[in-house]
């Protein structure tokens, strides 16, 4: 996401397997206008590095920079950093391996995390002030073999929230405390997905200081759902909703201010955009 709550920056997989940078400018919803749901995209730049998995891009309010997380194709983990989205430099290539897709978000805490599945399943996460070393790792007895959802809310006492698919397809949700490396309050749902997740949370427009937590997935059905908790530590879930969108890769979603956006593709070829207002 951008610092203007009308454009943001996605970070995708091209066909020929190449991570490439797009902008994505909308208007807010005018109702007498004949283009109510006006938007554009802009192709920003090519990386010039590839990758065999969806990359995972995210903005740091406090830095002012983009960062960028990919699986290189000889499956090790790497992070880049851009001011503009369009210069990347400071690339780290970590001692990591993974055969599915990283997550990295910003914490409310100034550091950035990355999180990843271990070639043996389990879940790993790296935290980084900078994106370029003083790397803090940590390893959880947890397993899963899909893309991993993760979320810092701001106010949750410095934890971050994280989801998963367990083995069995269950949607599973754990909470993470950094400075002691300790994971804790897991609730495993009754829930199935056939993919991985992707979280994020929402400031609720109605309420000061409160947040709503999303959890995105591909249903038994292959369609598009999401549920979510106003807990904000991610105790309390339901709102299940489901999408007419038909898609049989991972989903991801992401905020801005009132906004949810949810991308996807089709059979890795065409990505879609779905976005709505709290």
């Amino acid at each position: 996401m951008d610092s203007s709550k009308n454009t943001f920056l996605i970070a995708f997989r091209t066909a020929s397997n190449w991570i490439e940078i797009g902008k994505v400018t909308y208007a807010d919803y005018k109702p007498d206008s004949l283009n109510k749901y006006w938007i554009q995209y802009e192709h920003v730049t090519a990386v010039g590095e590839k990758t065999l998995r969806p990359p995972s891009i995210v903005y740091n309010p406090h830095t002012g920079k983009y960062y960028l997380a990919w699986l290189g194709t000889d499956n090790r983990l790497n992070v880049i950093q851009s001011y503009d989205g369009r210069t990347w430099f400071n690339k780290v290539t970590l001692n990591e391996y993974s055969y599915h897709v990283p997550t990295i978000v910003v914490g409310d805490d100034r550091y950035i995390y990355l999180l990843w599945v271990g070639m043996d399943n389990r879940i790993n996460i790296i935290r980084s002030p900078d994106g370029i070393g003083r790397f803090d790792k940590s390893t959880s007895h947890e397993k899963t073999d899909r893309y991993i959802g993760a979320a810092y809310v701001p106010g949750t006492q410095s934890s971050l929230i994280i989801s998963w698919v367990g083995l069995d397809y269950r949607i599973n949700i754990i909470k993470y405390y950094p400075e002691g490396k300790i994971w804790w309050g897991k609730m495993t749902l009754d829930i199935y997905s056939r993919s991985g997740l992707s979280m994020t949370y929402i400031r609720e427009p109605y309420t000061k200081g409160s947040y709503s937590l999303y959890i995105v997935f591909s249903g038994w059905d292959n369609r598009l759902y999401s549920i979510r908790s106003s807990d904000t530590l991610g105790t309390n879930w339901g709102y299940l909703m489901s999408f007419d969108e038909v898609r049989a890769t991972n989903p991801f979603i992401a905020s801005n201010q009132d906004k949810l956006f949810i991308t996807y593709s089709l059979w890795y070829y065409h990505l879609f955009l779905l976005r709505t207002t709290l």
